[in-house]
């Protein structure tokens, strides 16, 4: 574990002297949050940040998310704590990014059989991620990412389009989403509908439905989420 996590600290190092313009390294970040629980009494909350040059093409990237779990084993419940730093490469394009990222899942508990939306237990972390916002109208989000440790593959592919666009007031946008786990012998899919609430530019919060397929256990599940990317 000790090597790995050093190889990761040399990585990082190694990205962020790739972005040694002062004039040009205008840095942004992003906050996002999530929220969830399900029918199953299975429930999740989320929260990250993530920072990387506001400027199109190849930036260096750099972020930390951590989740709590809680989810009932027989007639007790049982709650895992995990944090994920990572760091990246990412690449802005007009109308989108896109960025890969590897990190360490630094996880209080190895869970093999809990139906997550994150990635779950100690190890290495790769993620790819694809974000599409255009001109406002259609928009995509495409978030893959696999752990190592663990040997789990959690993906997540979303589309909304703007349902209404009250101008300086804000839009309101409908869409819907499909998440996949698999790992260790158990798997899910998770398909659900989404509408989301964006007040101002750069403030995006959504609330979804759907429905969990497990390994014998469905359920159905409610969330709400919170993201925030000034200057975007």
């Amino acid at each position: 574990m000790r090597r790995r996590f050093l190889a990761i600290i040399s990585l990082a190092i190694s990205i962020f002297m790739i972005d040694a313009r002062p004039a040009q390294a205008q840095w942004g970040w992003t906050f996002y949050s999530v929220g969830e629980f399900d029918t199953n009494d299975v429930v999740f909350a989320l929260a990250g940040i993530s920072i990387a040059p506001q400027r199109m093409g190849w930036v260096p990237v750099a972020g930390i998310q951590a989740y709590w779990l809680r989810f009932p084993i027989g007639t007790s419940d049982q709650s895992v704590i995990s944090v994920l730093p990572s760091v990246g490469l990412g690449r802005n394009f007009d109308g989108g990014a896109f960025q890969v990222r590897v990190g360490y899942n630094f996880s209080n508990e190895d869970i093999r059989a809990a139906n997550v939306t994150a990635d779950v237990g100690d190890g290495v972390v790769n993620t790819a991620q694809l974000d599409y916002w255009g001109t406002g109208g259609l928009g995509a989000q495409g978030i893959m990412s696999y752990n190592y440790g663990s040997e789990s593959l959690w993906a997540r592919g979303r589309v909304t389009t703007r349902l209404t666009d009250y101008g300086s007031a804000g839009q309101i946008r409908i869409g819907g989403e499909v998440a996949y786990l698999d790992g260790n012998g158990f798997s899910s899919v998770q398909p659900g509908v989404i509408v989301g609430f964006h007040p101002s530019a750069g403030t995006i919060i959504n609330a979804g439905v759907g429905k969990r397929f497990n390994d014998g256990e469905d359920a159905t599940y409610f969330k709400v989420e919170l993201v925030l990317t000034p200057g975007r």
